[in-house]
C-alpha cells in the first residue's frame, strides 16, 4: 500500500503535520490529523492529535495519542502514551490531580508530559497520565493512577 503524502507548515516554533487520516512514509513514521510538532519530526513514531515540543524525542516504535509532551521529554523504544479506555463499559478518561480525579469529559486524551520527562523502553502510560516536569518512568512500567 502506497504512504499517503502529508503537509508540513512550519512557523517559528512548530512544525504542523496535517494528513487526511492518516499518514506514513517508509521511515515508519504514522500521523493523523492533527499532529503538532516542534521543530523537527520524530521517527519510527506514530502519533494521534497531539503536541509535541522542542527537544523532544520519539523513535522506535512509540505510540502517543491526544497528548501533549513538553519540552525535552523522551521516549524510550516501544513506550506507549494510551489514549482509549477499551476495557471499561464507562470510557471517559479522568485525570488525577493530587488525590483526586477529574473528568476529562473524552472518551480519547492520552498524557500530559512535563518537561524533561523519560519513559522507559516498552513502559504504558494509561490514558490521563500527568506527569510532571522531570518524572521518570523507569522500563517494562505501567503507570496508570485511576
Amino acid at each position: 500500500m502506497p504512504a499517503r503524502r502529508f503537509e508540513e507548515k512550519r512557523t517559528p516554533m512548530m512544525t504542523i503535520i496535517d494528513c487526511a487520516d492518516a499518514c506514513a512514509e517508509s521511515s515508519g513514521d504514522e500521523f493523523a490529523a492533527p499532529a503538532t510538532v516542534s521543530r523537527g519530526r520524530p521517527r519510527g513514531a506514530e502519533l494521534k492529535s497531539s503536541f509535541i515540543f522542542d527537544g523532544s524525542k520519539l523513535a522506535h516504535f512509540n505510540f502517543v495519542g491526544d497528548s501533549v509532551l513538553g519540552q525535552d521529554a523522551n521516549l524510550e523504544a516501544g513506550s506507549i502514551v494510551c489514549n482509549y479506555r477499551n476495557e471499561r463499559a464507562d470510557k471517559t478518561v479522568y485525570v488525577r490531580v493530587g488525590e483526586q480525579l477529574h473528568s476529562t469529559g473524552l472518551e480519547k486524551f492520552g498524557g500530559l508530559l512535563g518537561d524533561h520527562t523519560r519513559i522507559g523502553a516498552n513502559a504504558v502510560l494509561a490514558p490521563g497520565a500527568v506527569l510532571m516536569a522531570h518524572t521518570v518512568i523507569p522500563r517494562m512500567t505501567l503507570h496508570d493512577l485511576q
